[in-house]
């Protein structure tokens, strides 16, 4: 091989190199922006319907309760979660709002949701904010779509007001037990519901009774 052919095959190498580098780190990077598992790791779901078989665990299986499930549009879209009730029973029961991660709307957390109405919780969640759209490897420009949308699904102020809308909502409901709610939220809906809770001390002092988080983020959109 003449040393001019030795050179571009060297460079050639270091470029395919730089490029297989650039393309694992990109991946690595939309993996953990967009919540989804990495190779070789199990996902959330796996774990929740691997995890939460055994019955005789209060914290794991379906409870008592049959659950209705209904989408609602008002005050905006979001799912909801009514443990059923026999004829002429009246019963009361606690609630959730629950407020999920950034581009990982309700209905990814659904299973889990039924199973938490299921032990005696009206819960509801915003499905407002949907999923990020990822750009095509195949359209370039895609990749301005997709900035866009993750603006609009990432904004934490949004969010917040719409746990406020929730929770107003369900304190309304004559099925939900009076100052007995509960925020919960995971990721981005963690630091959505620190911040609403801050709000509605101020504003319905006693409405809610606990705050539940899980890996907590409000970033600097709150």
């Amino acid at each position: 091989m003449t040393p001019l052919a030795n050179r571009t095959a060297k460079k050639a190498t270091r470029t395919a190199a730089a490029a297989l580098v650039i393309m694992c780190c990109c991946s690595l990077f939309l993996s953990l922006a967009l919540g989804r598992p990495l190779p070789g790791e199990r996902s959330p779901r796996a774990l929740l319907e691997s995890d939460a078989i055994d019955p005789s665990s209060p914290a794991k299986g379906k409870g008592q309760y049959g659950v209705d499930k209904s989408s609602v549009t008002s005050p905006h879209k979001a799912l909801l979660f009514v443990p059923q009730q026999s004829d002429g029973e009246n019963a009361t029961f606690p609630a959730v709002v629950f407020a999920h991660g950034l581009c990982g709307p309700a209905n990814l957390y659904e299973d889990w949701l039924e199973r938490l109405a299921s032990h005696g919780y009206i819960v509801m969640a915003n499905q407002e904010q949907e999923e990020c759209k990822t750009p095509s490897i195949w359209n370039p420009f895609s990749i301005f779509d997709s900035i866009g949308n993750l603006r609009a699904q990432s904004d934490g102020k949004k969010m917040v007001q719409h746990v406020l809308e929730e929770a107003d909502f369900l304190a309304a409901r004559d099925d939900v037990r009076p100052n007995d709610m509960a925020l919960v939220g995971h990721s981005m809906g963690g630091g959505a519901v620190i911040a609403a809770a801050a709000e509605l001390a101020s504003s319905h002092p006693n409405l809610i009774r606990s705050v539940v988080t899980v890996a907590p983020w409000n970033g600097s959109t709150f």
